[in-house]
This record gives C-alpha cells, structure tokens and sequence, in this order.
C-alpha cells in the first residue's frame, strides 16, 4: 500500500502496535547509531563534530547556488561524454527512461536504491511496460519481494526482523530453511548476480554530484 497524507496516521498507528516491528525498528536503529557514533567519532569526538559541520555548510552551500551548479553539473558532464536529460516532474521522468529502454529493447532493469525513483514510481512505469526491474540494494530486494515500499530512506528494511525476512526468502525465492543471517545474505546475493548478469540496463540514484568536474558519486 501506498502510503499518503490521509492515510498515515491509521496506519502508523497499526504499526506501533505491532510487537515484532516495535522490536525490529528499536534494535535497527540502535544499531545503526551505535555504528555511526563509531565511525564519526574514531578519532576523537572533536574530528567527528567537525566533518559534520564541514559536510553540512556544503550542502548549504549547494543548496543556496543549485541553479547555477546543475548548469555547471551539466556542461562538465557533457565534457565527459555523459548525456544529460531534464524534466520537470515525475511524469516527464518515466517517460524519459522508459525512452531510452525502449529505444535499446530493454527487458530487465538492475536497479540500485534510490529515493528519487521511488517518489515518481519509476519501477511501476517500467512493469506496466513490460520490463522487469530488479532492485539490487539488499534492503529493497527485500521489500519488492513482499511488494511493500521502504520505511527509511537509508535503511528501507529496518522494520523487518530476521525471521520475516527468513520467510519472505523462503516463499518468495525457495531460500532453504535457515536462521542464519550470513546465510540469508549468500542466498540472496547467489540469486541478484544472476540478474545483474541478465540485466539490459542499470538505474542508480546519484548521491554526490561535482559540478566542478562533471562527476557522480555513488555510495552503496
């Protein structure tokens, strides 16, 4: 289910009522804090402190001067041999991908996590046209096998636990019975080479974009 505006509040509260998510969102998220404390603050809390700070006035900054830099972005790109497409809403941007598969007789799309994607349904643009998307982020794989959208932005399965997850494998991808999370993994992954190996055509999200040289940065 899609979830909207007038909607939410239902179902949020369906959720929080609902033990094993409770359980799984409260040990999801204190793991992931745990481990951002450790990576931002190995060397002393005072360098952590200031790489926030550092990667917050650029965003700011970014922010503040965007028009003028995706201009930059753009001719830098070109200058790198990158072909580059605008539009203005979600409609103009499945119309656009869905061109270019097309045009190359896509049939599966390996598809990397990415919000933008989500927000304008590209994946249900190119399943009404025929063409199998496969997302590739461990997470989303998970969540397109039980045809659900992500809960977070970063970690789109944290409201699963080990034992949905197990179950979702073993009716949607005939994963053998086990309780091992390493296990889970291998399967999975066994299972996404193939269809990186079939794939026509791969989407990514961008995560940095450095106009200065034309260059996107992905973070997986």
């Amino acid at each position: 289910m899609q979830i909207q505006s007038n909607n939410f509040i239902p179902a949020a509260a369906i959720a929080v009522a609902n033990k094993e998510q409770r359980t799984a969102v409260t040990t999801g998220t204190g793991t992931a804090y745990n481990r951002r404390l450790a990576a931002m603050f190995a060397t002393s809390r005072d360098h952590g402190e200031a790489m926030r700070q550092q990667a917050a006035a650029a965003k700011r900054r970014a922010l503040n001067n965007l028009p003028a830099l995706l201009e930059r972005a753009e001719a830098n790109m070109q200058a790198n041999g990158m072909q580059v497409r605008w539009a203005i809403d979600a409609a103009e941007v499945n119309r656009l991908v869905l061109e270019i598969a097309q045009q190359h007789g896509v049939q599966t799309v390996a598809k990397s996590k990415s919000m933008v994607t989500e927000e304008v349904g590209l994946n249900h643009a190119l399943e009404e046209q025929n063409i199998r998307v496969v997302e590739t982020d461990l997470g989303e794989y998970i969540l397109q096998l039980n045809q659900e959208p992500p809960s977070h932005i970063v970690t789109p399965v944290i409201h699963k636990s080990k034992d949905s997850i197990r179950d979702i494998f073993e009716r949607e991808i005939q994963m053998p019975h086990t309780d091992s999370p390493d296990e889970m993994a291998r399967f999975a992954r066994l299972k996404l080479r193939q269809d990186f190996l079939a794939a026509d055509m791969g989407v990514s999200g961008g995560n940095f974009i450095i106009a200065e040289t034309g260059t996107i940065c992905l973070v997986t």
